[in-house]
């Protein structure tokens, strides 16, 4: 009995964090597209601005208006007046960037690559073509003329 009462306990405290949760995204969805809608109608005052006084005028009143910070900020905004929703969250930084990873794979010399390929090939086949006993003498002599001038 009180094993039960234990896991109905837990179950309860899972359905009231998976509401929560469920809020939560609703919440932040909201606020997303908020977001893109308050950064939309900079971008189109921004050109309607810029339409009117032309770009070094614009240009003008950005520098003697507005700080860097508004600036870069501003470059967004026109941007996401012409790109689709999910551009438009990329560049307020609403969704993050896809991250790098910090350990970066170590690519061979494309030589190695293809030195293993032959010898993997040669070491499985059984009996080669002539058509790659051709080859491989050919490149047979090719190394060996590498070799004695190393």
């Amino acid at each position: 009995m009180q094993q039960s009462t234990e896991i109905k306990a837990e179950i309860d405290k899972i359905k009231a964090l998976d509401e929560a949760a469920v809020v939560a995204v609703a919440d932040a969805r909201r606020n997303m597209e908020g977001a893109l809608i308050a950064a939309k109608a900079v971008g189109d005052e921004l050109d309607t601005l810029k339409g009117s006084v032309g770009a070094r005028r614009f240009n003008i009143l950005m520098d003697a208006h507005f700080d860097d910070t508004f600036r870069g900020r501003a470059k967004s905004y026109r941007k996401i007046v012409k790109a689709d929703t999910r551009q438009g969250l990329l560049s307020l930084g609403v969704i993050p960037d896809k991250e790098r990873q910090c350990a970066t794979v170590i690519k061979p010399d494309p030589f190695f690559s293809w030195v293993n390929k032959i010898s993997g090939h040669v070491r499985q086949s059984k009996a080669l073509t002539p058509a790659e006993r051709v080859a491989l003498k050919g490149l047979q002599r090719d190394i060996e003329g590498a070799l004695n001038v190393a």
